[in-house]
């Protein structure tokens, strides 16, 4: 990101510094210096999360939505690869500590608050039992190698009978972390050994290999490996990243002919088609869906990026509207609570309300939840109000000093609070819920588990 921030965006964005190293997950996309704020890319994660939420909700229109999750991995291979590459042309290096820094500080706090509350609320209402159960979930979650909790344990993906972990939707966080971690190390290790072409060669061979590993674990009687894996779903963050390489819209012309702009629209329409397409009909047990429905999605999502982002392209101005925009911003809030919500209010089980009205109050719950975490959690950190507020900056007296030191003993306390729930847990599975009667509920099985991250 740049240290200017876009003109065209919107009032709360304008007040923060956008850097190079620092790019949100859920909004403010931006690639660097002289590119500014990109709200196609906003609109193109709205669009995603609107899939995930539906399929979460067991919407018939929206069968694949779970491949909503790849279209956030290949933005956030995009952004983040972006970003990465114009520091180092401007720097000649990375700041590797500052970039995790920022990222840590971007997505932790609204995990933290998540897990602590989904404990809290757990203790409170849940069974010992199911409480328990879910405890390895919360250690996996905030150490961010839940996908490899979900694998080693064997937790079913697409089928639930009695209620999934609250915090299972947290796998596709870790594995956008853990190339978080890895990729900035990575990335100016092969443009300093290897060269830019053949780094270039490097990612597109990690990108086969990793194709080839989802092709030779998918089963799609159990099909968590290929779907949980790090390593089997890598090729979607760096199809993100190989087009980070070749394509970058502050270079692109504006001023192209009508022809030339005419592809480069109808090739984004074609591409927002095929998306759709994907997202209401692909099934999760179908076998072309491994690998071959991903890499569907991948090309067409760097499509996307490309006519959306492009300075001729109109579409920018639909795919990036108000609304999209706004729901992009908060992509990350919705996906963090809206699984949680989904999990505790089952129709005729957790409450007693069923059909459209179970829907509507689901819906708000998560609106809800979601816009106290953008505004009360990520966005004080983000624009520094939370910082400024700790430093005391604008009350530099012994009152400021007594609320700093407030401030730390609250978040200590929470985070004593916090690790105490998920690690002390009762080990005493205590009283199970019936499986029986909780599968009774239509509603109580066809809750299909999480995938997104998003992350960039």
């Amino acid at each position: 990101m740049t240290d200017l921030a876009d003109p065209r965006a919107a009032p709360e964005d304008r007040r923060w510094p956008l850097r190079i190293d620092e790019p949100p997950p859920a909004y403010g996309p931006s690639l660097g210096r002289g590119v500014g704020y990109l709200p196609g890319i906003d609109g193109l994660r709205a669009l995603a999360v609107v899939a995930v939420l539906a399929y979460h909700l067991d919407a018939g229109w929206a069968a694949g939505g779970y491949l909503g999750v790849e279209v956030f991995f290949v933005v956030s291979g995009f952004l983040i690869t972006s970003l990465l590459l114009a520091e180092h042309r401007e720097h000649g290096t990375i700041d590797l500590l500052a970039f995790w820094r920022r990222r840590a500080r971007r997505l932790l706090p609204a995990v933290f608050v998540l897990v602590g509350l989904v404990f809290t609320y757990a203790a409170l209402v849940l069974p010992v039992g199911e409480l328990h159960r879910f405890r390895g979930d919360g250690i996996a979650s905030l150490l961010y190698v839940q996908n490899w909790h979900a694998v080693f344990t064997e937790q079913p993906y697409f089928e639930a009978f009695g209620r999934p972990s609250p915090l299972r939707h947290l796998w596709s966080l870790a594995i956008e972390e853990q190339f978080y971690l890895l990729w900035p190390l990575l990335l100016p290790l092969g443009l300093r050994r290897l060269g830019r072409r053949r780094t270039v060669v490097a990612v597109a061979v990690a990108i086969a290999v990793s194709v080839v590993l989802m092709a030779a674990t998918a089963d799609i009687t159990a099909p968590e490996r290929a779907y949980y894996g790090t390593d089997t779903r890598l090729f979607g963050i760096l199809s993100g990243a190989l087009l980070a390489f070749a394509w970058r819209p502050q270079r692109a012309r504006g001023d192209v002919g009508p022809g030339a702009r005419r592809v480069i629209e109808g090739a984004g329409v074609a591409a927002l088609v095929l998306l759709a397409w994907q997202h209401a009909t692909r099934s999760e047990f179908d076998a072309w869906t491994y690998p071959w429905g991903f890499l569907l999605v991948d090309v067409a999502t760097l499509v996307v990026i490309i006519a959306v982002t492009h300075p001729a392209s109109r579409l920018e101005r639909s795919v990036g509207s108000g609304p999209l925009q706004a729901l992009g911003r908060r992509s990350y809030s919705v996906y963090l609570w809206h699984w949680p919500v989904i999990v505790f209010t089952r129709p005729g089980v957790d409450w007693g309300l069923t059909g459209p009205a179970a829907l509507g109050a689901r819906l708000a719950l998560i609106a809800l939840l979601a816009e106290a975490s953008y505004r009360f959690v990520e966005k004080p950190v983000r624009d520094g109000t939370l910082q400024r507020w700790l430093r005391g900056a604008s009350l530099p007296t012994p009152a400021a000093l007594l609320r700093r030191r407030r401030a730390v003993g609250i978040a200590a306390l929470a985070g004593l609070v916090l690790a105490v729930a998920v690690i002390a847990a009762p080990a005493d599975p205590g009283r199970e819920v019936a499986v029986g009667t909780v599968a009774d509920q239509p509603s109580a099985i066809t809750l299909p588990p999480a995938p997104p991250t998003p992350s960039t």
